[in-house]
């Protein structure tokens, strides 16, 4: 291979690569996008509860428990999970999405339409095998209750779930990517 491919081939990848803030933009641009760790629905992890309310407009429903909760035990009861806090949550009936947030602040946003695809090019409506296919088996973590299946990635900052183990993906959960903790070296 020549040189010169392998310089084209590197501008073709650099030309992809977005800075955050174009990438939150094209996410708040465009419902559809799932990006794990970073948004979903329209809506930027970290956003504020302003600008939320000004791009979204108001919630069809507000829950507010008496104080701070963790995401995966207070709704999905799992003990295990990434440990994300929140203290109210926004439901929007029109957009079939809720936003949690912690203060002020967006910490995790759930979306319960299928007709989704992530910004690594995997369709929601492909079901679960896909999903796991796609993302592989590295960090996943399998959270099954009943009749339901959560699948976590929380070195991604993604999760989906299963109600009824049908291979049918239920909802998307996007929140703040885990991150991983480097090895302890061994002894020599």
């Amino acid at each position: 291979m020549g040189l010169r491919s392998v310089l084209c081939a590197l501008l073709v990848v650099a030309a992809g690569v977005l800075p955050p803030e174009e990438f939150a933009v094209r996410i708040k641009s465009d419902p559809s996008l799932v990006a794990p760790g970073f948004g979903a629905e329209g809506v930027v992890l970290g956003e504020r509860t302003s600008s939320l309310l000004r791009d979204r407009g108001r919630p069809d429903r507000v829950a507010a428990p008496e104080s701070a909760r963790h995401l995966f035990g207070a709704i999905f009861g799992h003990d295990t999970g990434p440990r994300i806090r929140f203290d109210r949550i926004f439901h929007y009936a029109y957009g079939r999405f809720s936003v949690f947030l912690l203060g002020d602040e967006v910490v995790a946003v759930v979306g319960y339409d299928r007709a989704r695809v992530t910004t690594d090019a995997v369709n929601m409506a492909a079901g679960v095998e896909s999903f796991i296919f796609n993302y592989g088996n590295s960090g996943l973590q399998r959270l099954a209750r009943r009749s339901s299946t959560m699948y976590v990635y929380p070195y991604l900052g993604i999760a989906v779930a299963d109600d009824g183990n049908d291979d049918s993906i239920d909802l998307v959960l996007v929140f703040p990517a885990v991150i991983a903790r480097p090895a302890r070296p061994l002894p020599r």
